[in-house]
């Protein structure tokens, strides 16, 4: 996967609006209206998420007349979690899967669950990648 592909999904999954969004798209595609009831901005700001994902490759959009209906990206989503296989894996290097090392400072493999960083499961959308990559194989992909 190219980086500048990889730098605009995961950019894409930086904001937990754009997480929430995904999240509802795994019920199947729908309109930007409706996408948009839940959250308590402005139709314009929902569809700038939405445009995020879509420069990302997470989503889809497909017009008829005035109703754009947006879906899941299976293909992109399916070539994420390719990319990120590895990391689950318990490799601790993914150089082989870019150009450049990601940081020249040595990991602290001393720290524990308590002092090391983390983000809450709330923010993460708890494991959107894993319920995505589920709903798509019971679609077949």
């Amino acid at each position: 996967m190219d980086d500048s592909v990889l730098d605009a999904a995961f950019s894409a999954l930086g904001d937990k609006t754009r997480r929430a969004i995904l999240l509802q798209l795994m019920q199947g595609s729908s309109t930007v209206t409706a996408l948009a009831e839940p959250f308590e901005m402005s139709l314009n700001a929902v569809s700038k998420h939405i445009k995020m994902l879509e420069k990302g490759g997470l989503v889809e959009r497909v017009i008829k007349g005035r109703v754009h209906t947006i879906s899941i990206a299976s293909d992109q989503l399916h070539q994420l979690r390719i990319w990120l296989e590895p990391l689950s894996g318990g490799h601790t290097s993914v150089t082989s899967h870019t150009t450049r090392p990601l940081s020249s400072k040595p990991v602290n493999k001393t720290a524990t669950a308590a002092t090391a960083p983390h983000e809450p499961e709330s923010h993460t959308g708890g494991g959107l990648l894993d319920k995505l990559t589920s709903r798509l194989s019971k679609l077949g992909r």
